[in-house]
């Protein structure tokens, strides 16, 4: 072979080498950026609270390696509205003191090194606006009469609630350094039940106003409130939230549970919160574009609340949903915070099928085992 031969040979074979290293290197950083930078962790909540269960979960945590989690908190006050305009609500102290257990729990978090984020979540009607109890009960829900109890009109223009709701919150979110704080989730919900689009303003502006307040007694602290996805994009409840105040907030969070059509029939979820209307609808990396739509992509984006209903026999499409959690979310979500609802009363069958570890022995399921591969 001439001279002339050899170089033309190894030019092209140093090309072919060239176009076979670019294209994995690629295929490789797609596959994998996204995945190692994707902070991949779990919610505790009060669902969780007695102390054998606590210390399970802690060891559990501990042995996934996550180095960051959320707490859910409930507040110490409980709230009852009748959606009724003449009398719609009331608040009492919770006959349930969980300070001391939630101190013990986050000090043994801190000793191990993992930081907790808080989400206070405002308990109103034992959280019945949640998504997965709301039952479309608005102006049905009658609340227990009491004497001697504070009433008002709804909840965030009262003056007499807004303080109490405050000194409730400032000794919750005292009770360890939170490196995030969150007020409330899923509100979006509870704003949506209220009687008429008169209300519902006065009381999204209330809410907001109470946010500001907060932010302005801890100014050093990253604070926000999280919101139900399926619920705002589904309802096209954003405007009702005003984006413009939600676009003010430190960071964003938003509770997540893509839930088929056949999820919502089986267990009575409310249609209005599926998104994938038909059981060949594929949760793909465009599930979350409304949030690119609404303009909500500047800064830190937690999903702090995710699950997505799975059975045992399901096992390809556990792999394929889990595999589109980790690998194909929008680059802007910083965080996916699973979440076990082991407490859904009556729908047991859906909480079950929602976990990642199992409620006996806390061992991680097969789709655990894949979220934390």
């Amino acid at each position: 072979m001439s001279s002339f031969l050899k170089r033309k040979f190894i030019f092209l074979l140093f090309f072919l080498i060239s176009v076979v290293f670019v294209f994995y290197s690629i295929k490789f950083k797609k596959s994998t950026s996204v995945s190692s930078r994707l902070n991949r962790t779990v919610v505790v909540s009060y669902n969780d609270l007695n102390e054998s269960l606590l210390n399970s979960k802690l060891i559990q945590i501990i042995s996934l390696g996550v180095k960051e989690i959320y707490v859910r908190i409930e507040s110490q006050i409980h709230i009852t509205c009748s959606f009724k305009v003449e009398d719609p609500c009331r608040v009492d102290k919770s006959q349930v003191n969980s300070v001391a257990a939630w101190q013990s729990f986050l000090k043994a978090l801190g000793e191990k090194g993992i930081t907790a984020n808080l989400v206070y979540d405002l308990n109103i009607n034992n959280f019945s606006y949640k998504m997965h109890s709301y039952k479309s009960e608005r102006g049905r829900i009658e609340g227990p009469s009491s004497v001697g109890n504070l009433k008002s009109r709804f909840i965030f223009q009262n003056t007499k609630f807004i303080e109490i709701i405050k000194s409730d919150f400032n000794i919750i979110s005292g009770l360890t350094d939170f490196k995030r704080v969150f007020f409330g989730s899923d509100l979006d919900l509870f704003f949506s039940q209220l009687p008429d689009i008169t209300i519902i303003q006065s009381e999204v502006q209330g809410f907001w106003k109470l946010i500001k307040q907060l932010k302005e007694i801890n100014p050093n602290k990253s604070l926000s409130s999280c919101f139900n996805y399926e619920h705002l994009k589904g309802s096209l409840f954003w405007g009702a939230m005003d984006k413009t105040q939600m676009r003010k907030q430190d960071e964003f969070c938003f509770s997540s549970f893509p839930t088929q059509i056949k999820w919502a029939k089986k267990f009575g979820i409310e249609k209005q919160f599926v998104l994938l209307d038909s059981p060949k609808d594929d949760f793909t990396s465009d599930y979350y574009d409304s949030l690119v739509t609404i303009g909500l992509t500047e800064k830190p984006i937690h999903i702090v609340g995710f699950a997505y209903p799975l059975l045992p026999e399901e096992k390809d499409l556990q792999a394929k949903v889990l595999n589109t959690v980790l690998y194909a979310l929008p680059r802007y979500i910083a965080s996916v915070a699973w979440e076990n609802r082991l407490s859904l009363n009556d729908q047991k069958n859906l909480a079950e099928s929602m976990s990642i570890w199992h409620e006996q022995d806390f061992n991680l399921n097969s789709s655990g085992s894949m979220f934390f591969e």
